[in-house]
């Protein structure tokens, strides 16, 4: 009896353990990638908006299409290079500076710089004209006080800490990097509310081509309720499908996670 108990808890723990992994990093499991490769993902629910600081959603497809400047690596946990290819602490702790990775583009072509950077983190997380949940992810130490940002050159940005706060390195790779040739106006314009336009701007109802991303994928195209068609962009030569289907369907994703699982079990009770 034990040892029947003790062989279908460990089939139990290892059908699990397939199923978050192949969930939460379903891109691994293509090991065949040309140009016309697919990938058909499932959300539970459509996304209120396409403008990532905004959005309170967490289900999106942010992570396909906008990179921070750190990324975490998947299987260690450890920080890794994203926008920036390099970090310098300050021996005071207070003191960091990321070196971004030359010749960095948006999906449009236009270069990605520093100026993007601080225009993100100063104009946007920073900005208490804009509701943004990531603005609490910048507040260091007891007091709850923010950090300065400023450009040193195209390719480096210097943040300026109030005091030696460790996690601000992992906050960092939460925040993702938003254009400024496309952003920077809706910013500092009003509607007849007063507030910024920034607040409408890439809703749901925006055409896909409008909505400019620095990661591996771009927005191709969105059905309401139904679909959303994300398209690998050309000149990120990483090793991904070449278009992402994410269908919106609580149901199918509930037979999806609950079948693999009743199988499972199946053959564990059999054998």
């Amino acid at each position: 009896m034990i040892f029947r108990f003790l062989h279908f808890s460990i089939g139990f723990l290892l059908c699990c353990s397939l199923i978050f992994i192949s969930g939460c990093r379903p891109i691994l499991l293509n090991s065949q990638i040309n140009n016309n490769s697919k990938l058909v993902l499932v959300l539970p629910s459509a996304p209120p908006t396409f403008n990532y600081p905004i959005s309170r959603s967490p289900y999106g497809i942010f992570k396909f299409i906008y990179e921070g400047l750190l990324s975490e690596n998947g299987l260690t946990g450890e920080l890794q290079p994203a926008l920036a290819e390099s970090w310098v602490l300050s021996e005071d702790k207070r003191r960091i500076i990321f070196t971004l990775r030359s010749g960095l583009k948006w999906s449009d072509g236009e270069p990605l710089t520093a100026d993007d950077v601080v225009f993100t983190y100063q104009d946007i997380y920073l900005n208490k004209k804009i509701p943004t949940i990531y603005r609490d992810f910048l507040r260091i130490g007891s007091n709850g006080a923010f950090p300065s940002v400023k450009k040193l050159d195209q390719q480096r940005v210097e943040f300026i800490l109030p005091e030696p706060f460790a996690p601000f390195i992992r906050y960092v790779e939460k925040l993702k990097i938003l254009p400024a040739h496309v952003l920077q106006d809706t910013v500092f314009s009003i509607d007849a509310d007063g507030k910024p336009l920034f607040l409408s701007t890439w809703n749901t109802n925006t055409d896909p081509q409008k909505i400019i991303s620095n990661g591996a994928f771009k927005l191709a195209g969105y059905i309401p309720s139904q679909r959303i068609i994300l398209q690998k962009i050309p000149f990120i030569g990483v090793l991904m499908p070449w278009v992402i289907h994410c269908l919106i369907s609580m149901k199918l994703l509930s037979k999806l996670f609950l079948q693999p699982i009743i199988n499972c079990l199946d053959f564990v009770l059999e054998n």
